[in-house]
């Protein structure tokens, strides 16, 4: 396995620079708004997530979003005793939130979810033994899948874990044969298999289920070999278009280090390089465009007595480049560790922070992006728009071209209940009957699936 290569220039690549709009989401002197993550609704609308405290009693985790060109906040969930959530979005905006919560003297699982149309907590776990670090993703038809970190209450050693859901609920199993990681990163590809990306022993690794069959079948293989005096660690991950992985990750000191298998085989190289430019850079992010370039943002700081600042880069022909984000000296901005930027369909780069006033002793959520997109999209089939509704016991949709179509209904948790419609259907407007008949009340989701489109409408049932 080739050791991380030293490709970067000397000194700080030029660039031209990208620019942001930064903006305050909160403003309340009186509370604290801290770890803010964000994702995206169908629509490519920001959604950011964070908790928000005073010095007394109050301690929530809030949601906020854009309506009119404002900010708009919601209280989600009481979140006394949570320790780390990671939140995702479906195609009919419903929110998936995972969080591990305090409860008598160890961390448990839970997922919150608003699928019914209020917001619902599920606790996962109570076994006795401790379970933190969630992440998130949901599959292709809205099902949650949770990669945590557990410790058995007899042992010191932590073992990662994988959770699903089928119709007899929440599933999980041991990933592999490795303890005692330094950090991870957890992605579902196309066939909605999950990848999971770690260190160990300073070493990043990478490990893949080859299949959904009732029977674990976990892989592993080794993505970047490091020195023992450059021992990786704190892995982000992120897949292109075409299913090739990148993954960017911190290396003892102040290095960072980046490797993709997007041509065949594993190559890792630096993004930055300590013996080249002795500074602190920690806790970064990556996603990838459309064209399926890579971009970072980290924290970055000229010593370790300075302010935090963030940074962003990309891969350019001629190298890596770097450039600030913010750059406010006697503020230190705060950011969750991965989930603070992120890509949208458009080619947007986002970015929410949390700054640290020193004078006032303030912390109040921040959200910057870019003024360009910072790739083009084109003709992405994320962005084409087909009309869908349902009215009464009746779907109708448009179709801006001739093509072939699945219509399904499904239920309230994702499963199948049964295809509508299905074959080639002409451009324009159609509408067919919806045979309700047999079906309980409930929450319903008349999914619309084309070549290249997608669409969902909301259906209610009530007897």
């Amino acid at each position: 396995m080739k050791r991380i290569a030293l490709m970067v220039l000397a000194g700080v690549l030029a660039l031209s620079a990208v620019e942001w709009d930064i903006e305050q989401v909160t403003n309340d002197p009186s509370l604290y708004s801290s770890g803010p993550i964000i994702a995206f609704t169908p629509q490519g609308q920001p959604v950011i997530l964070f908790d928000q405290t005073n010095d007394e009693e109050y301690s929530y985790l809030k949601l906020v979003y854009k309506e009119n060109n404002s900010w708009v906040s919601e209280e989600v969930l009481e979140s006394s005793g949570i320790g780390i959530f990671r939140f995702d979005i479906d195609s009919e905006g419903n929110m998936f939130i995972a969080f591990c919560r305090w409860m008598e003297d160890q961390y448990d699982l839970f997922l919150a979810t608003d699928t019914s149309g209020e917001m619902v907590v599920h606790q996962l776990t109570d076994d006795g033994d401790e379970q933190y670090w969630p992440v998130i993703h949901l599959d292709q038809d809205g099902n949650p899948h949770i990669v945590y970190i557990m410790t058995p209450r007899t042992l010191l050693d932590k073992q990662p874990f994988y959770g699903y859901f089928d119709e007899q609920g929440f599933h999980s199993e041991q990933i592999a044969e490795w303890t005692n990681p330094t950090g991870f990163d957890f992605l579902l590809d196309a066939n909605d298999l999950p990848h999971i990306f770690y260190t160990y022993e300073g070493n990043i690794w990478h490990t893949y289920r080859s299949s959904l069959s009732a029977y674990p079948d976990w892989s592993a293989e080794m993505v970047a070999e490091s020195s023992i005096d450059d021992a990786a660690y704190s892995p982000s991950a992120a897949i292109d278009a075409q299913g090739g992985f990148h993954v960017a990750f911190e290396l003892s000191g102040s290095s960072i280090g980046y490797a993709t298998n997007k041509t065949g085989s594993w190559i890792s190289e630096y993004v930055w390089s300590e013996q080249d430019n002795p500074l602190v850079n920690e806790d970064l992010a990556i996603d990838v465009d459309h064209a399926g370039n890579p971009h970072l943002a980290w924290g970055h700081a000229v010593d370790m007595d300075s302010q935090y600042d963030i940074y962003y880069g990309t891969k350019l022909p001629e190298g890596w480049s770097h450039e600030p984000v913010t750059n406010t000296p006697d503020v230190d901005e705060f950011w969750p560790e991965k989930h603070f930027f992120a890509i949208d369909a458009q080619g947007y780069g986002h970015v929410v922070y949390a700054p640290y006033e020193l004078e006032t002793e303030q912390i109040q959520v921040y959200y910057a992006k870019t003024t360009e997109p910072l790739s083009v999209v084109e003709n992405s089939p994320r962005t084409t728009p087909i009309d869908l509704a349902v009215r009464g016991s009746t779907v109708y949709f448009s179709l801006p071209e001739a093509s072939s179509i699945s219509l399904d209904l499904y239920d309230a948790v994702g499963r199948r209940v049964t295809c509508i419609a299905s074959g080639i259907y002409a451009a324009g407007e159609h509408s067919i009957p919806l045979n309700l008949a047999g079906l309980p009340a409930g929450v319903y989701f008349v999914r619309l699936e084309s070549t290249n489109l997608q669409a969902s409408a909301k259906l209610v049932i009530i007897r």
